[in-house]
């Protein structure tokens, strides 16, 4: 799994977050079982895909390290070891990668969440990269369904919670079951957020 820059992804708007329980839904497949973090998008047509969001450390990462650093060698690169910390699995399928950044003059049309953007081109994150100072991730990788209806059928069965995504969510530091902790406050706040009722009102929570 190497860099593949250039493919034609389209808008990420949502955010998936794995449920408590994955791992009884999905007991043949144990990548996703814990605490697994996709931000939802259409990469290939209808067919929708996405990235995981904290998954900083993998197997996946490891054997594809040697080919990432070939490809930003082949970039001119300067200081590659400076890149290599905001590097992150996307997912266990081979597809563009993708850079999430605050650099809106390089993401017009791609706002993922206020001030947060994303881009594929290789120039674009090229730049992003060499740009002092420049807070971003960069997702190698991608996670993706058969079709609609596999998707909507894992969602009826309680596999995800749906929100949107926030700039904390994507640039928090911490290992991967904090950050999917951390999603899933701030998935269970803007629900609370949403119905105007404090948590505390409901007495079926207390």
């Amino acid at each position: 799994m190497g860099l593949h820059f250039g493919s034609g992804a389209k808008s990420m708007k949502n955010l998936l977050i794995a449920a408590k329980h994955l791992n009884h839904i999905f007991e043949t497949d144990d990548f996703f079982n814990q605490s697994t973090i996709l931000m939802l998008n259409e990469l290939n047509g209808s067919t929708p895909g996405g990235i995981i969001l904290n998954i900083k450390e993998s197997p996946y990462l490891t054997d594809a390290m040697p080919s990432i650093i070939q490809s930003f060698e082949a970039m001119h690169l300067p200081n590659i070891e400076m890149i290599l910390p905001n590097i992150r699995l996307g997912g266990p399928t081979s597809g563009p990668a993708v850079c999430i950044h605050k650099i809106a003059d390089l993401g017009k049309g791609r706002e993922v969440s206020s001030g947060v953007y994303w881009s594929y081109k290789t120039e674009h994150i090229r730049q992003i990269v060499l740009m002092p100072n420049s807070e971003y991730r960069l997702y190698m990788g991608v996670t993706s369904w058969e079709d609609k209806e596999q998707l909507n059928k894992e969602l009826k069965l309680g596999a995800w919670q749906q929100c949107k995504v926030t700039e904390k969510i994507i640039f928090e530091n911490g290992n991967r079951e904090e950050l999917w902790l951390q999603a899933r406050k701030e998935c269970d706040f803007q629900f609370w957020k949403k119905t105007g009722i404090k948590k505390s009102q409901n007495y079926l929570l207390n």
